[in-house]
């Protein structure tokens, strides 16, 4: 049976939270330092098509990503399915990308010398690791960040429903002031009228 670290440490991955902009940051920093280590440096080619590729195949990731998050139910974030979902995606992004890449640099007859299955592989490896990386640095703060804007969207909304509960008792006691003025005063006005005419009868007496 895993830890309670352990379980944890599952539950984060498998969260909806880590697809956000500290991952974007952190996968973005990963990817340019991979890129310039097994592209430029391994090829000896410094062109910098390597960085409009890097950064092109990077954009093609994110909106890849962001499409299939969409399409992922929602009512099922936090199980064990959205932890296989998290990891494929991960894992099949990074291969993409490295895919893309290799496609883009043998167009530009930047390498030659390409090996498809090292790339699928390693790109979709390399994914999962700064997946697990990014968890086991960063996972806490993520669920920390999530968990308090989730309390400041509670409390934005009690605010409006407060907000919303003294207008009512506002127009309330406005309508209930009327309605007791429209029915008070015309019984005040009789009463006045009644109590004149009986001092005037007095008066006569």
């Amino acid at each position: 049976m895993p830890d309670e670290s352990q379980v944890k440490f599952l539950q984060r991955l498998g969260a909806r939270e880590i697809w956000g902009s500290s991952f974007f940051w952190f996968t973005a920093g990963g990817y340019a330092i991979a890129a310039f280590a097994y592209d430029a440096i391994r090829t000896g080619n410094f062109d910098l098509n390597w960085a409009a590729i890097a950064l092109g195949t990077f954009l093609e990731v994110v909106l890849l990503a962001w499409l299939l998050i969409k399409l992922f139910p929602s009512t099922v974030w936090g199980t064990a399915i959205s932890l296989v979902f998290n990891l494929a995606v991960v894992f099949l992004l990074g291969a993409i990308k490295n895919v893309s890449v290799a496609l883009i640099a043998q167009v530009l007859k930047l390498d030659s010398n390409i090996d498809w299955g090292l790339r699928f592989w390693g790109g979709g490896l390399l994914s999962l690791s700064l997946l697990v990386f990014f968890v086991m640095t960063l996972g806490s703060w993520v669920e920390h960040k999530a968990v308090m804007t989730k309390l400041e969207l509670m409390r934005a909304g009690l605010d409006v429903q407060r907000g919303n509960a003294t207008s009512v008792v506002a127009e309330t006691e406005a309508r209930l002031t009327q309605e007791a003025t429209a029915t008070i005063f015309p019984v005040l006005s009789q009463i006045k009228t009644l109590l004149s005419k009986k001092d005037f009868c007095f008066a006569g007496d």
